[in-house]
């Protein structure tokens, strides 16, 4: 499990949300300020719809931060050429909420109640 929540789901989430989605938009964009700024906007929105859309309650909990880290994934991307800092990111990210997640399981008591 940690295997496919930490490693394998951000490899593929990043390929396709920042390799494909934000590197084809970006290049249609070229220098346009308005086309960069749509290409980093849809692109980590259509990110954070796909981490949202199963979500029962606590949407906008969801939505919201989601949506801020396709933002810094996106940029890093941009910033570096490379998919390499956002998977990393990503994976360290995804890595700390399954151990978070395991804690809690395993520990009741331990996390705060939602």
């Amino acid at each position: 499990f940690f295997i496919g929540a930490a490693v394998m789901a951000p490899l593929g989430e990043e390929v396709l949300f920042r390799g494909y989605l934000f590197g084809s938009l970006r290049r249609l964009a070229g220098d346009s300020r308005v086309g960069i700024i749509a290409a980093y906007g849809i692109s980590s929105l259509v990110f954070a719809l796909s981490h949202s859309l199963a979500a029962t309650e606590g949407l906008i909990g969801l939505l919201v931060p989601s949506f801020l880290i396709g933002l810094v994934f996106a940029w890093g991307f941009d910033r570096s050429g490379s998919l390499v800092p956002p998977i990393v990111a990503h994976a360290i990210n995804n890595g700390i909420a399954f151990i978070a997640l395991l804690t809690c399981i395993n520990n009741p008591g331990t996390c705060p109640s939602m």
